[in-house]
């Protein structure tokens, strides 16, 4: 773990390392969600990592005096020396392997204590909550959204909590306010993902793999840290986080993994026991089930096209716009999602393009954008466009506003036919998907990074 962007010189000042760490905390946290490394060194920095990363976790030290912390059950943070100090390596490698095969084994005796405990409760019959061991008792899913206002009163705490004291201009949050307006007052997202949720758990149960299911919501109730409280009560110990984002990068999965990691340690420090540990599922973006599901919304609005029109009419697919410098593995995935829906559909000639995008405008981002491709081809005498919003799995406002209204009144400008497919929502194709990825998780099937 080195805390510094580029290489230091031969010594590095600790301001210097303070100023870093605090300039890039969030840059930080969010690198380290997406590898979720089972054993972090940190050479010479253990302690600014803590503060930034684990602020809540204490230092125990081994035998030899190297300090450790257990961030969760079975992953651990160890201080050890820089790799360049004036150590010999034989000895800088010994030292630190027997740190860690002492941690180690305080945590197997941890583990055979909290065994017998659990055979004690059993006895008496007490609820105990397990950090080292699953079972079928103690596992559950956890689907993961970023939530919406569910009532015209949300919006505004909604925006506020969204960006979290970032300095939006006022007149911009009440723009987006507004866009939720014209859509109704509220955001259909929770609705939906409790769909899917209710979906996912009636064919678990039909299929004999029954399993509790749970949604929480980044930025809108119930929101991760209530709900990771609530499975915590519930008797949870491990579940598999499914993150309701079909392409990986750090803007998507390493956010909602930060958030999830955030939310444990609140709960941990509130509880004063671990909050249950998430696995998260292996990638879901090439799944035939993904693919079968958004293909079949599309194929219906192919359908409406008359046959004459279909071959100049335009394929788009939309994802949400990113910055440039947090394209991979994001776009390489949307683009094999893209193939493989098209392929289905005997569709050769589509676009990826991007939408929603926010942030400075001097800020490259992802391009090009849905609406200046349309504008393009309606300048081209393009009859129509069919948007395939393959970035998301919910209809909700980047949907419902950004391509219903906004989209849409450029391809009225031009005198285009408009067609909107519906994201995969509730299609069973998409339950069946969730079942299978949650499933293989069950059985040892988890994502350890992106």
């Amino acid at each position: 773990m080195n805390l510094k962007k580029s290489p230091g010189g031969s010594s590095t000042r600790n301001s210097e390392l303070k100023s870093v760490t605090r300039d890039d905390a969030e840059f930080i946290q969010m690198q380290y969600a997406i590898y979720d490394p089972d054993i972090t060194i940190c050479g010479g920095v253990g302690e600014l990592f803590r503060q930034e990363v684990h602020p809540n976790m204490s230092w125990k030290q081994t035998t030899r005096g190297v300090r450790w912390y257990r961030r969760n059950a079975h992953k651990y943070v160890v201080e050890f020396y820089h790799p360049a100090a004036r150590i010999g390596t034989v000895s800088l490698l010994r030292d630190l392997l027997d740190a860690i095969k002492e941690i180690k084994e305080i945590q197997e005796r941890s583990c055979a204590d909290g065994l017998r405990s659990t055979e004690n409760a059993e006895r008496v019959g007490s609820p105990v909550f397990e950090d080292c061991h699953a079972n079928k008792k103690g596992q559950a899913v956890l689907l993961i959204g970023f939530g919406g206002p569910t009532r015209s009163e949300e919006i505004r705490p909604f925006l506020d909590n969204v960006l979290r004291g970032r300095p939006v201009p006022r007149e911009r949050i009440e723009e987006v306010a507004h866009h939720y307006e014209l859509i109704g007052g509220r955001s259909p997202f929770n609705e939906l993902t409790f769909r899917q949720a209710d979906g996912l758990r009636s064919l678990l149960e039909r299929e004999g793999s029954p399993v509790p299911v749970y949604v929480g919501m980044r930025n809108w109730h119930p929101l991760l840290a209530d709900v990771l409280e609530k499975m915590a009560g519930d008797g949870v110990q491990r579940a598999v986080g499914v993150i309701l984002a079909p392409h990986q990068g750090e803007a998507s999965w390493g956010r909602y993994q930060a958030s999830v990691r955030e939310a444990g340690i609140a709960v941990q420090e509130k509880l004063g026991r671990p909050a249950p540990v998430v696995d998260y599922c292996e990638a879901w973006f090439d799944h035939p089930d993904f693919v079968g599901a958004v293909a079949d919304r599309v194929r219906r609005q192919w359908e409406r096209i008359p046959s004459r029109d279909r071959p100049r009419t335009r394929l788009l697919f939309t994802a949400h716009s990113v910055p440039s410098r947090l394209d991979r593995p994001y776009v390489d995935q949307l683009r094999e999602s893209c193939r493989a829906v098209a392929s289905a559909l005997e569709i050769s000639e589509w676009d990826l393009v991007y939408q929603s995008r926010s942030g400075g405008p001097r800020d490259p981002w992802l391009e090009p954008d849905v609406c200046d491709v349309i504008e393009s081809l309606g300048g081209k005498q393009c009859p129509g466009v069919l948007l395939a919003p393959i970035g998301f799995v919910c209809d909700h406002v980047e949907v419902l506003y950004d391509l219903d209204v906004e989209a849409r009144q450029v391809a009225a400008k031009w005198k285009m036919d408009f067609l909107r497919a519906p994201t995969v929502n509730d299609h069973p194709r998409f339950i069946r998907m969730l079942a299978d990825v949650v499933r293989r998780a069950l059985e040892g099937g988890v994502s350890r990074g992106l």
